[in-house]
């Protein structure tokens, strides 16, 4: 193999290294994402004792909701990544860039339906800003 084609290939394989690195950090991030919309939930489920599975799902039936929704939301938008990502074959910062506004986009959404849960519907700015 001339030098040439060796230097073309570790090129080809440091690039697929960039892409892989950021697909993994984002499925790292949608990952906890996810996990933060749960949370409170199990908070709330370690409050339980001496008290019915019927009480919690009656007494959290809105963040229940709420968490379904951002749950199904973040695995769409990973979902759309992944599929985007599996194309890539290199990266460059703008990727990056626009990359790292996705993920505080999907990083905004635990904290939006906590917002949420915790104002009631109520609160008009909460609400539009979980839906938005």
């Amino acid at each position: 193999m001339s030098e040439l084609h060796q230097a073309s290939d570790r090129a080809a394989d440091a690039a697929q290294r960039g892409v892989d690195r950021l697909t993994f950090f984002s499925d790292a991030v949608c990952a906890i994402a996810i996990t933060l919309v749960v949370l409170p939930l199990v908070d709330a489920a370690r409050d339980l004792p001496g008290r019915s599975a019927v009480d919690f799902f009656t007494e959290n039936s809105t963040a229940l909701s709420a968490a379904c929704i951002s749950f199904i939301t973040i695995s769409l938008f990973w979902r759309d990544h992944h599929e985007h990502f599996a194309r890539a074959r290199s990266w460059s910062r703008a990727l990056v860039n626009v990359n790292m506004l996705w993920l505080a986009g999907v990083c905004v959404i635990p904290l939006t339906t906590a917002i949420e849960v915790a104002t009631g519907s109520a609160d008009t700015l909460a609400r539009l800003v979980y839906v938005g």
